[in-house]
C-alpha cells in the first residue's frame, strides 16, 4: 500500500520568483552557467564541475561559472579554485532562499551529480526555460529528453567540457532546446491531489 508523490513543482509560483532583483548581473555581457546544489563531491560531482571549468578557461572559452549551495567540500573547492587561477570564473555564491532569478538570468543550467533521487534543479531550470547540461545519472532520463531539452554526458570532465562548449557555440542547437522547453509540460501541480487523498 504505497503512493509515489513526486516533488511538488509550482510552477506559477517559480515564475513570480524568478522575477525578483539580484546583486550579481548574470548573461548581462558573457555566457554565465550556474549548478544549484550541496558542495558536496561524492555525490554532487563538483570535482567534476571544476576540472570542467578549467578546461573550459584552457580552451579560451569566455564565461563564468556560478555555484549556489553549501557543504563540506567547500574548503577544498576554494583550494582547487585558488590553486588553478579559477577566481573570476568559478564563482562560489553561498546560499539563497530564492535561486529562481539566477536560473532565469544564467544562460546553462549544468548539473553534474553523479547520484540524484530526481534532479529538483533541473526540473526548475527546464520550467524557466534554460538549457540543461547534466552528467547521467540513475534517474535521470526520468525528465531529459537528450538534445531536446538539453544534453546528457557521461560523468567525466571532459565530456561536461564539450558539452557545454557545444551548446555555447551553437546557436541553432541552443535555440531549439528552448523552443522544446517553451512546449514541455510545467510542473506538477496535480501531485498535491495525491497528498490530498491520503489525508481524507
Amino acid at each position: 500500500k504505497m503512493k509515489v508523490i513526486w516533488d511538488i513543482q509550482n510552477t506559477t509560483l517559480i515564475y513570480n520568483f524568478a522575477n525578483a532583483k539580484i546583486s550579481t548581473q548574470m548573461g548581462k555581457e558573457i555566457p554565465c552557467l550556474l549548478t544549484i546544489a550541496r558542495l558536496n563531491k561524492e555525490h554532487k560531482g563538483y570535482d567534476i564541475s571544476l576540472e570542467a571549468c578549467k578546461i573550459l578557461k584552457e580552451r579560451g572559452i569566455n564565461f563564468k561559472w556560478y555555484a549556489i549551495g553549501r557543504g563540506p567540500y567547500k574548503e577544498e573547492m576554494e583550494e582547487y579554485i585558488a590553486a588553478n587561477n579559477l577566481q573570476d570564473t568559478f564563482i562560489l555564491l553561498g546560499t539563497t532562499s530564492n535561486p529562481y532569478p539566477y536560473i532565469k538570468d544564467c544562460t546553462l543550467y549544468v548539473q553534474t551529480s553523479r547520484h540524484e533521487g530526481y534532479g529538483l534543479s533541473i526540473a526548475e531550470a527546464r520550467i524557466l526555460n534554460r538549457p540543461v547540461v547534466t552528467t547521467e545519472f540513475d534517474a535521470v532520463y526520468n525528465q531529459m529528453v537528450p538534445g531536446k531539452n538539453g544534453l546528457v554526458v557521461k560523468q567525466n570532465p571532459v565530456a561536461v567540457a564539450d558539452a557545454i562548449e557545444r551548446l555555447l557555440k551553437d546557436k541553432d542547437l541552443y535555440d531549439s532546446i528552448v523552443a522544446y522547453q517553451q512546449q514541455e509540460k510545467k510542473g506538477n501541480q496535480e501531485e498535491i491531489e495525491k497528498f490530498y487523498q491520503l489525508v481524507e
